[in-house]
């Protein structure tokens, strides 16, 4: 009877001891799984955090790219201490341009869609700052520039004249600094030519016999001066006319 219980004891422990074995076998499988799928996830983890850091990079490029080419508005002009200077920004920026450059300038009246003219040059519904408040939004002038064919195109947005916020004197500066920065200017003309309109024009003309191009004692010429001065643009916005004179058609 011992002999037999201990035989049974024996088969019995042995039973156990394969349980165990096959347990131990069970969980070091189940830890290898756990392990590999731990492995896995992190893998996983890693490739989207490259897609992520690719597609992060890509945008900062195609970001960077597109200032280079399409450059972003700058202050150009800015009015403090009681004058007009040139922004330290600008004065870099400038230096840095050794091609032609065309500068296409815009003045006219505050609160009349001079900037989001300028954004439409550029074929772009963003750019120059457009604000909605009833006080002008541009500040002195502000440049935006992009290459165009191998020449560098500026544009140039002015503070509006008539704000109530200057004086006179203010908008006769800035329409000088528009006139002689200009390659092309536009007058941004709200509806209807009216005498301020006219009175501007007519002080395009006394600036010319303002400006010295020769040393003293030599004699300016329009051949000269007018190289000094920009092609001038009118455009009339808004306006809604018959063109017709003595009940005859005209053109515009």
């Amino acid at each position: 009877f011992r002999s037999r219980a201990e035989a049974y004891k024996a088969i019995l422990m042995e039973q156990i001891r394969a349980e165990e074995e096959i347990y131990r076998q069970d969980e070091l499988k189940r830890l290898q799984q756990e392990e590999e799928k731990k492995l896995q996830r992190n893998k996983q983890e890693e490739i989207r955090k490259g897609l992520e850091k690719e597609e992060r990079e890509k945008s900062e490029r195609e970001a960077r790219e597109k200032v280079e080419k399409e450059g972003v508005p700058i202050q150009f002009i800015e009015f403090k201490e009681e004058k007009f200077a040139i922004s330290a920004e600008a004065k870099k920026f400038f230096s840095s341009i050794t091609n032609e450059i065309t500068v296409i300038g815009v003045v006219g009246i505050y609160r009349s869609g001079k900037s989001y003219l300028m954004n439409r040059l550029f074929r772009s519904q963003a750019g120059f700052n457009l604000g909605g408040q009833q006080t002008g939004c541009t500040k002195g002038l502000w440049s935006w520039t992009r290459k165009e064919e191998g020449k560098t195109v500026v544009l140039l947005d002015t503070e509006g004249f008539s704000d109530t916020a200057n004086g006179p004197d203010y908008d006769s500066h800035l329409f000088i600094l528009a006139t002689l920065l200009s390659s092309y200017l536009i007058y941004n003309i709200k509806s209807v030519i009216d005498e301020s309109t006219l009175g501007q024009l007519g002080f395009m003309s006394q600036i010319a016999d303002k400006i010295c191009t020769k040393k003293p004692g030599k004699t300016e010429t329009g051949e000269t001066i007018h190289h000094h001065f920009p092609k001038l643009m009118m455009l009339v916005r808004d306006a809604q006319f018959q063109l017709k004179k003595d009940g005859k058609s005209i053109n515009p």
